[in-house]
C-alpha cells in the first residue's frame, strides 16, 4: 500500500474518531442553588431533574450544584443572564416592576394547589406569553408557583378590620400590593427572619404558604392560620438558563434537555410544593395552631379591595402586546380542568 493512501487512512479514522468524540462529548452544567439545603424545591425537584436530564442525554449532560450560591436570591435570573451560572431558579417578585405578565400566576382565588396553578402557568406561558420575550437572555426551562397563599399570625385574622394597622412580614411580588388594600403594614425581611420578627413583635403576622411553617421552623411563633379558598397570592417562578450555554448545544442535547423540562418540570416542582404544604399542615395541626377557613364576608371583603389587581395586570398585557383577556380565561379554564382531573 502506498504512502499517502496509509495517510489517507489516518486522516478518515481520525476524523471518524473526532465526530464519536463528539457525538459522545459531556457537558457539565451548572445550577445555582439558593435555597436552603434540605429544601424540597432542592431535594424533591431540582436534583431529581438534574438525574432525568443525565439519563434522557444518555449522559452527555451532566449537572453539577456548587457548595455555596453564587448570589443572593433577587439575582438568580442574573446569574443565569451573565453566565455565572447556567441554571438558575428566579423568582419574580423578588425584582419589582421587571417583569409583568408572570403576576397573572399570583392573583388571589384562583387554585387550590401548586400543581393547579403551575401547570395551567405554564400552558399559559407557551401560548401567549414566550413570544413577548420577557426573560431575554436566557431560555426558559420552566414557570411554576409554590402552594396557594395562607395568612399567619399571632392572632387570628378573620376579618379586614383585624388586618387595620397589623404590621405583616411580605416576600415581594403581588402581596406587597395585596396587604396595604387590606389595611395591614409591610414589613420586609427575609423569610429566614420570620421566627425571630414574629417572636420580638416586630411583625404581627405573615403571608406564607402552608409549608413554611415547618420549612422556617415556626413553631411558637405562629398561633393562627386563615386559609383562603383559591389561595390569598401565590409567588411565581421560573428555572432559566444561559441562552449562549444553551445554544452550545448540539440539536440532540437540546432536544434531551427539554424533554424533560417545560410542563413536566413545572409538574416535578409543584408535587413537591404540594407534599410541602401537607407536611406544613400536619406540623401546624401538630403545634396546635388555629386553623380557620375565612368567611364568605371576609373573602368578599378582600374580592372587593383587591380588584384593582387583575385590572392593573390586564393593563399591563395590552401594553406588551398580549391578549388579557384571552389569556386570563385560559389560565382560569386549565386550572379549573386539572382541579376536576386531580
Amino acid at each position: 500500500m502506498t504512502q499517502w493512501r496509509w495517510m489517507s487512512l489516518i486522516v478518515a479514522a481520525a476524523a471518524l474518531a473526532g465526530a464519536g468524540d463528539k457525538a459522545n462529548a459531556q457537558t457539565t452544567l451548572t445550577y445555582n442553588n439558593w435555597l436552603p439545603p434540605t429544601h424540597n424545591q432542592l431535594l424533591l425537584a431540582m436534583k431529581p431533574w438534574a438525574a432525568e436530564v443525565e439519563k434522557a442525554s444518555n449522559g452527555r449532560i451532566k449537572i453539577e450544584f456548587p457548595p455555596a450560591s453564587l448570589g443572593a436570591p433577587p439575582r438568580q435570573y442574573d446569574l443565569a443572564f451573565e453566565g455565572i451560572a447556567d441554571i438558575a431558579t428566579a423568582v419574580h417578585g423578588y425584582t419589582p416592576g421587571r417583569f409583568k405578565l408572570p403576576s397573572i400566576a399570583e392573583l388571589p382565588f384562583v387554585g387550590d394547589t401548586a400543581m393547579q396553578r403551575s401547570v395551567a402557568y405554564w400552558r399559559v406561558h407557551e401560548k401567549y406569553f414566550a413570544k413577548v420575550n420577557e426573560h431575554k437572555g436566557v431560555v426558559v426551562l420552566a414557570v411554576f408557583t409554590h402552594g396557594p397563599g395562607t395568612i399567619m399570625s399571632r392572632e387570628p385574622v378573620t376579618t379586614t378590620d383585624d388586618f387595620k394597622g397589623k404590621k405583616m412580614r411580605v416576600g415581594g411580588g403581588i402581596i406587597d400590593k395585596i396587604n396595604p388594600a387590606l389595611g395591614g403594614v409591610n414589613v420586609a425581611a427575609p423569610a429566614t427572619e420570620v421566627h425571630d420578627i414574629l417572636s420580638k413583635g416586630v411583625a404581627d403576622g405573615v403571608f406564607f404558604p402552608s409549608e413554611a411553617f415547618k420549612v422556617f421552623k415556626l413553631d411558637g411563633s405562629v398561633k393562627a392560620q386563615t386559609i383562603i379558598p383559591g389561595g390569598l397570592y401565590s409567588s411565581s417562578w421560573a428555572v432559566v438558563m444561559n441562552k449562549a450555554k444553551f445554544d452550545k448545544l448540539s440539536d440532540q442535547d437540546k432536544k434531551a434537555l427539554m424533554s424533560v423540562s417545560g410542563e413536566h418540570l413545572a409538574r416535578i416542582h409543584a408535587k413537591a410544593w404540594d407534599e410541602a404544604d401537607k407536611a406544613g399542615i400536619e406540623a401546624m395541626e401538630k403545634a396546635g395552631v388555629k386553623r380557620v377557613k375565612a368567611s364568605d364576608k371576609f373573602i368578599a371583603d378582600i374580592k372587593s379591595k383587591t380588584a384593582f389587581l387583575e385590572s392593573d395586570w390586564l393593563k399591563d398585557a395590552k401594553s406588551l402586546g398580549v391578549d388579557g383577556p384571552a389569556a386570563l380565561k385560559m389560565y382560569r379554564d386549565e386550572i379549573a380542568k386539572l382541579k376536576a382531573t386531580n
